[in-house]
């Protein structure tokens, strides 16, 4: 259906709603909804609490459609800490009225609820609404970094720094760039957002969890105190110790230790159901020791040995640990290649059209001139999950900056936002590069 005639029969539909309604209720039951508003208002003010419930449910029951009755008793459920129901009348109320006022109440209760898929899209939802809002696009930094949606994350954080550029805001764009893989981006900002504020708690422990996954290990081990470590972050869940983290190039990925992994036993000893877990267990270690941790992967128990050190040691596989090829950082490379930046043009694609992928990089070589064999391998990614990967053959002039274009004959995908992942290879050498952009409706 063309889009002007859906429009027509949209606007024609929603004439025909308003009309109904002013039949359907009574100008009687429209005011009493109203003054039970008023009621409901006026007892949640003075700590009534339960009688302001009875009066925005008797509101509702008066008038269903009226989206203040519903965004009121919100308020109220949200306000007693009733999170769940909160979250359904927020949603009823927006999908009457669809504001900023509605649609960010939602937001924020979805965000507390940890239910980070529908958080995300209602924030999406607010910042169309309010392309400049800080508070809407700072929920919809956090609630995309949360639903594993690390490029939108970016995205979000980037355009708030540029409205306003914080601390906070520095080191979120450092969290979402570093569950990206674009670690270099990641330092830059904690760096930045520690020089703003440069006693924040926890600043270095983010700086040093960076570090590390570019294999600087001596700075690492400066900033995370040279403390025994693990290297995960975990949670306590119904079912359990379950890792939420595993950091690259940290004793536990060495020991395949893997994101979803339950922890049942440290040594041998069951940890609690409930308190700090493996914190005080870890921290009761020496550096350099060895460890056995018990875990449930996929209903099967297996066991691993980490060694709690940042050093390169030995690991129970039997293998030398080596900072991941993924994780080099060009910039800490001597006579290295250097990505200078990717570019994709346009920044906002029309679903199923055509665009390109512009990479500039350099060969900083110090001797020779002939011509340097080079393998370049671009991922498409949407949050975590790389939708497809190319990989073909360069040849770069040493010491001079090269533009390579790839053209990308359509975008597939559902409207959102996307990143560009590039990885240049020539020898032992690496360099990465990452750009972002959005697919957009097409219509």
């Amino acid at each position: 259906m063309p889009v002007m005639l859906r429009k027509f029969w949209k606007s024609v539909l929603t004439f025909c709603l308003g009309v109904g309604l002013v039949f359907f209720y009574s100008p009687g039951a429209m005011a009493e909804a109203h003054q039970e508003i008023a009621r409901g208002v006026a007892a949640m003010d003075a700590g009534r609490l339960t009688e302001a419930e009875q009066h925005f449910r008797k509101a509702v029951k008066e008038s269903p459609l009226l989206w203040e009755a519903h965004y009121q008793l919100g308020m109220l459920l949200k306000k007693q800490e009733r999170l769940p129901e909160a979250a359904e009348s927020f949603r009823e109320a927006e999908s009457l009225w669809s504001i900023p006022q509605t649609v960010g109440w939602l937001t924020d209760t979805l965000s507390r609820l940890r239910r980070f898929p529908e958080c995300r899209s209602a924030a999406e939802r607010w910042v169309k609404m309010q392309p400049s809002s800080l508070v809407a696009l700072d929920n919809l930094g956090q609630c995309s970094a949360g639903a594993s949606d690390y490029a939108t994350s970016v995205d979000a954080f980037r355009r708030g720094i540029a409205l306003e550029d914080v601390p906070e805001r520095q080191f979120n764009l450092a969290n979402a760039a570093y569950g990206l893989g674009d670690y270099t981006a990641a330092r830059e900002a904690a760096r930045k957002g520690m020089e703003q504020m440069p006693q924040v708690q926890g600043g270095e422990a983010l700086l040093g969890r960076i570090e590390l996954a570019l294999g600087n290990i001596a700075e690492a081990k400066r900033l995370l105190g040279n403390k025994p470590m693990l290297g995960l972050t975990y949670a306590h869940t119904e079912n359990g110790w379950r890792v939420i983290e595993v950091l690259r190039n940290g004793p536990a990925e060495r020991a395949d230790i893997r994101v979803n992994d339950f922890v049942t036993h440290f040594n041998g000893q069951p940890l609690p159901p409930d308190g700090q877990g493996l914190a005080p267990l870890v921290s009761a270690q020496s550096q350099g020791a060895k460890v056995v941790l018990t875990l449930k992967r996929e209903g099967r128990e297996i066991t691993r040995q980490a060694v709690l050190s940042l050093d390169a040691e030995e690991s129970d596989q039997g293998r030398k640990w080596q900072p991941s090829d993924t994780a080099k950082d060009s910039s800490q490379l001597t006579n290295s290649m250097r990505i200078h930046g990717v570019f994709v043009e346009p920044a906002e694609i029309a679903a199923g059209a055509s665009f390109r992928i512009v990479i500039e990089l350099t060969a900083n070589v110090t001797s020779g001139d002939q011509p340097i064999p080079i393998t370049i391998v671009l991922s498409i990614l949407q949050g975590s999950k790389s939708l497809s990967q190319t990989e073909w053959s360069e040849h770069i002039q040493p010491q001079r900056r090269m533009r390579v274009i790839k053209e990308i004959s359509r975008a597939a995908g559902e409207p959102g936002a996307y990143a560009i992942r590039v990885e240049a290879r020539s020898g032992s050498e690496r360099a990465v590069g990452i750009s972002g952009f959005k697919i957009i409706d097409h219509r």
